[in-house]
């Protein structure tokens, strides 16, 4: 009988001072509403984080996802700013989810958003 060791996610939620109204956007939303979404959606997250551990059980490291919350709340652009996972597809599959995420609509236009993810096994 073979047990699997089951893969956990350690995810700091965390929006950086000043990063919910940067660049191009115009409109503002509340940090707090942009972290009840991501939590919303972790599981995602963390199906990426996992599919990546299958292959390569020690990968780990902090991703960055930036991406532009339109007038309406849907997600406009999503792009990996940076990852230090190297050659890995958890930063890609996590940049396919969030396109998908519907966030509360910002005011005054769009929101840019860098959001930080640190990954590691559990």
């Amino acid at each position: 009988m073979t047990i699997k060791k089951p893969w956990l996610l350690s995810v700091i939620i965390a929006v950086c001072a000043g990063t919910a109204h940067a660049g191009d956007g115009t409109g503002t939303i509340d940090k707090d509403k942009i972290r009840e979404v991501v939590r919303a959606h972790i599981v995602e997250i963390r199906e990426c984080y996992n599919a990546t551990l299958a292959s390569d059980p020690e990968a780990q490291g902090r991703v960055v996802i930036d991406f532009t919350i339109g007038p309406q709340g849907t997600v406009t652009q999503a792009a990996v700013g940076s990852s230090d996972m190297g050659e890995v597809a958890a930063p890609t599959c996590m940049r396919d989810a969030i396109q998908g995420w519907v966030f509360p609509a910002p005011s005054g236009g769009s929101v840019k958003v860098s959001y930080p993810f640190l990954l590691e096994p559990g």
